[in-house]
């Protein structure tokens, strides 16, 4: 199990500044999932719906694994298990008059002012990642190679500079991983728990495996 559900529980739990709360209130609880966007319209809609059925599936399989592989006896555990069941999210945005051809710093822009609706993981900086889907992503789906592009959101490129006597060098990490479908849900806990910057080590450590950029999957190159 890669957290207790009481610990992601509490960590969609997102009351205002102003309450006071003891215990988690049940209205304060936030989606446990991604906003996906689409970002290309070049494939038929009986792709993309194939490809919606999968990355759902595969969303809700991965919390299968990560909460529901072992007999529980703990209540608070059980009821905490069954209430992020019902919190699981993807919120897919797929209007191609206003998403067709957007960059990823347009999709920044666009997840920072809430256009088109308030999107998932919008309360905290940390957990500002938002899931892509663009002609790449569908192009590998339509070869059964299903991965999506996890974008994040307060990206500085400068923050992923060395410098080398005073001068700088390289950019190491682009502001986007691949992640594969089967491993989002995880990868939705592994970012409230840990800082943003935990997946610079993961894409040094991953680079030459595949290609420069490889997709991360649990079990292969996360943990």
């Amino acid at each position: 199990m890669l957290s207790s559900a009481v610990d992601v529980l509490e960590r969609v739990h997102y009351p205002p500044e102003d309450a006071v709360v003891y215990n988690i209130v049940d209205e304060y609880l936030q989606p446990l999932g991604f906003t996906l966007y689409r970002t290309d319209y070049s494939f038929s809609d009986e792709n993309w719906q194939a490809f919606l059925e999968r990355v759902n599936t595969d969303f809700r399989e991965d919390f299968a694994r990560c909460f529901e592989g072992e007999q529980q006896e703990d209540q608070e555990e059980i009821a905490a298990i069954e209430k992020l069941r019902n919190l699981l999210q993807l919120d897919v945005r797929s209007d191609s008059a206003f998403l067709n051809g957007r960059t990823m710093d347009e999709l920044r822009t666009i997840f920072r002012e809430s256009a088109g609706g308030r999107p998932i993981n919008a309360e905290k900086g940390s957990m500002q990642y938002v899931l892509l889907a663009d002609a790449e992503v569908l192009d590998a789906a339509s070869r059964g190679e299903y991965w999506v592009k996890l974008v994040q959101i307060n990206y500085d490129e400068d923050d992923y500079r060395p410098y080398i006597f005073q001068h700088p060098g390289p950019v190491e990490y682009p502001g986007w991983v691949m992640i594969a479908t089967n491993s989002l849900l995880r990868t939705r806990v592994k970012l409230q728990r840990e800082d943003p910057y935990s997946f610079l080590d993961a894409f040094r450590s991953a680079k030459g495996i595949r290609n420069l950029f490889p997709v991360f999957e649990f079990g292969k190159n996360l943990h």
